[in-house]
């Protein structure tokens, strides 16, 4: 645009030295004064359209700016809703609702925290492609309008999003919790340290759920997911593991006291330091698990042996 204007000047400059005298004669200029009234007028109309494309510019990288804190905004919102979740979960215990609902609406929360999280990276990605566009100045300003609006779009959704879980997580605050989880897809849920004893989750999915230190005493756990869960230090005696699936689950420093793990899925399970005092493992698979430091007691191994006849161990009984 600058090489226009400069052109222009230029061009200005020669048709307005001719438009005098050349070599001490007169020349007639009414054609050049034509000439130069219409450059003019060109040199005027690049010159609005330049104001107008600098106005635009400046008006994107503000709405750009506003989208960059609405961001941020939005994703301190979700964190302060995943602290509400994981807050609710502590009080399983207390429930006045069905189990139907409750498991309805966790599976929401999680749908709408993982949609939610989805929208703001694709936010921050279309922030950045107008950031870089704007830096090039190699787009039209119709691309540029394009983009944030598509932005300014992303985040009414999300601001529609956030207003729904907002509503949801109160709702779970004032009704209390519940500790029938049967059949529930709980796929990746935080139960960290969450008191789920004698809590029904039979069937249910718990794959590479976060169940750290979790109180899961006399729970039934029968056909239950639980591949690549975390249970370390996960208070397990007396519960049901019958069937279950187990494989490649963190269970260190566990309590498996009095466990029913009959036909269950250990293989690759990290079981170091777990306590299997008077454990059923009778047709379990522990092909791969880690064994370091278990404490075996009267524990029945997969071949139906004791351990207390096979040294204080199963290690050597694992069919």
């Amino acid at each position: 645009m600058k090489r226009a204007n400069a052109a222009l000047f230029s061009l200005l400059m020669i048709v307005s030295s001719l438009a005098g005298c050349i070599g001490g004669e007169e020349v007639d200029t009414s054609g050049y004064e034509d000439q130069i009234a219409e450059l003019e007028e060109m040199l005027e109309a690049q010159n609005q359209t330049i104001a107008q494309r600098d106005a635009t510019i400046d008006g994107l990288e503000d709405g750009m700016s506003d989208a960059t804190q609405m961001i941020q905004d939005h994703a301190e919102g979700i964190a302060i809703l995943e602290t509400y979740r994981d807050s609710l979960l502590v009080q399983l215990e207390n429930s006045n609702n069905t189990s139907a609902e409750l498991i309805l609406q966790l599976e929401s929360a999680n749908a709408s925290i993982a949609s939610m999280q989805s929208q703001i990276a694709s936010l921050e990605s279309l922030r950045d492609s107008l950031s870089t566009m704007l830096n090039s100045h190699n787009s039209t300003i119709d691309e540029l309008e394009g983009l944030l609006n598509t932005a300014n779009n992303s985040i009414l959704t999300l601001q529609s999003d956030l207003v729904v879980q907002q509503d949801l997580v109160t709702e779970w605050i004032v009704r209390g919790a519940y500790n029938d989880f049967s059949g529930a897809n709980l796929s990746g849920a935080h139960l960290g340290n969450a008191d789920l004893s004698n809590a029904d989750l039979s069937n249910a999915d718990l794959s590479n759920a976060h169940l750290r230190y979790t109180y899961l005493e006399g729970a039934d756990l029968y056909n239950a997911n639980l591949s690549g869960a975390n249970l370390e230090g996960a208070h397990l005696s007396f519960a049901t593991l019958f069937n279950a699936n187990l494989s490649d689950a963190n269970l260190s420093d566990a309590d498996l006291s009095d466990a029913d793990l009959e036909d269950a899925n250990l293989s690759d399970a990290d079981l170091s330091d777990a306590d299997l005092y008077y454990a059923n493992l009778i047709f379990a698979d522990l092909s791969g698990a880690d064994l370091t430091g278990v404490n075996w007691y009267h524990t029945t191994c997969p071949d139906g042996t004791n351990s207390d006849d096979n040294g204080d161990t199963c290690v050597n009984n694992l069919m």
